[in-house]
């Protein structure tokens, strides 16, 4: 996707939700991420965002479950670098302010990070999102 972090910067926050299921779908981005065991049971306890992150997957992105807490939620688009806080809250109340970098350290970092998560957690399939104990194969 060809600079998908100003793409999605310039997006109004609300439109912002959609923005990774509409980019997925389209084939303009890949998306990959680790959520939290308590940010699943959020995400399937809230039908819209439980149909939305279902669809997400079914429409290719590799999302996984890890068994206990992150402290951040992190994303990396194109060089940029997106810190926020992790909280199974409201999009607005758990957004928060984040943190942008298109640091070259950060970036590693970051994806040390993610890759440290998702190494130690179980790949979600679309039916996950229907409050089922995800399966345990890897």
């Amino acid at each position: 996707m060809s600079d998908a972090s100003e793409s999605l910067g310039s997006v109004e926050q609300t439109s912002k939700r959609y923005y990774i299921l509409e980019g997925v779908e389209s084939g303009r981005l890949t998306a990959e991420g680790v959520l939290a065991a308590s940010s699943l049971d959020f995400l399937q306890d809230t039908p819209k965002r439980r149909e939305r992150w279902a669809s997400i997957v079914e429409a290719g992105a590799d999302l996984y479950r890890y068994e206990g807490e992150i402290p951040c939620n992190l994303w990396i688009m194109d060089e940029t670098v997106l810190i926020k806080k992790s909280r199974p809250e409201s999009f607005t109340e758990a957004y928060g302010v984040p943190i942008s970098s298109r640091d070259e350290d950060v970036r590693s970092w970051a994806n040390q990070l993610i890759d440290t998560y998702r190494a130690a957690a179980t790949q979600l399939e679309p039916g996950d999102f229907s409050g089922a104990t995800p399966s345990t194969e890897q």
